[in-house]
């Protein structure tokens, strides 16, 4: 599943993605097993402009829709302006991130408990 996160606040990468010399394609585990891919940031030079964070997210065998949207709600909520899952742009709202995360997976057939 592919996000991208609008944010202004410059330290968000780090703490999505907790390590010191962070490239293309290196991870973050998170609490369920599920994995959130660093695809890349966009920093925009102008005044203003927000960063562009790309990520993918892999679920694993035991990964709920409630486990990975709260802790997508915990690191984004006052510090992302917007977020992208899929090409759907979404509130930043735990119940929404929820829904859209479910509505996602379900429509790739993707295994989510």
């Amino acid at each position: 599943m592919k996000l991208e996160i609008s944010t202004k606040n410059r330290g968000l990468t780090n703490t999505m993605f907790p390590k010191e010399d962070l490239h293309v394609d290196d991870y973050f585990e998170l609490p369920d097993g599920s994995r959130l891919v660093f695809k890349g940031e966009l920093v925009l030079k102008m005044y203003g402009n927000p960063t562009l964070i790309t990520a993918n997210l892999l679920f694993g065998p035991k990964s709920t829709s409630d486990a990975v949207s709260q802790w997508l709600f915990e690191k984004l909520n006052g510090n992302a302006s917007e977020i992208v899952v899929n090409t759907r742009t979404i509130p930043l709202e735990k119940e929404r991130i929820k829904k859209t995360i479910e509505m996602e997976v379900k429509r790739s057939d993707m295994l989510l408990v």
